[in-house]
């Protein structure tokens, strides 16, 4: 059933993310924030019976394998909508979190996902933000890192109890 789950997404992920990408390039990248947040909100029984394994050692793994595999498709279809030094930022934010979770798959410990936290998506709304709609302005850099705090905090809560192995 766990690897179910992960196809499921993760066809859900490689279908939905370059119809957006053939829709209005600007507004395509808004409703891939969103997706992003969202796709990541299914999990857990939260919006479906089908995802119920959210707590094991396996589901973490290949959720955080299908979040990679989204980023990067994210790169690949919307990387002329970034600034070059956006995108340099966005690659080493991906590489930093792979390398976590390649820690996490081989040690069982989820202190990884703390430490390499995953800044990507907190990046590419602030980008859009500072971009699309000039609210941050010249401050895109102090969100970033304000961003960076919040995610950390989020990723110590969300990742605080132990998981279970399958």
């Amino acid at each position: 059933m766990l690897y179910n789950e992960f196809i499921f997404r993760l066809i859900i992920t490689l279908i939905f993310y370059p119809l957006l990408y053939m829709n209005n390039k600007s507004i395509s990248l808004l409703y891939l924030i969103l997706s992003l947040i969202l796709l990541d909100q299914i999990d857990c029984g939260r919006f479906h019976p089908l995802f119920q394994n959210c707590k094991s050692l396996d589901y973490q793994s290949l959720d955080k394998i299908n979040d990679i595999i989204a980023y990067s498709l994210v790169l690949l279809l919307f990387n002329k909508q970034f600034t070059k030094n956006t995108i340099l930022l966005l690659i080493m934010l991906i590489s930093y979190r792979v390398f976590g979770i390649i820690q996490f798959m081989k040690t069982k410990n989820n202190k990884y996902l703390k430490i390499f936290f995953d800044g990507i998506n907190i990046t590419i709304i602030m980008y859009y933000l500072s971009t699309k709609y000039m609210i941050i302005n010249n401050n895109y850099t102090k969100f970033i890192i304000f961003g960076f705090f919040l995610k950390i905090y989020y990723e110590f809560n969300h990742h605080s109890h132990k998981y279970i192995s399958s």
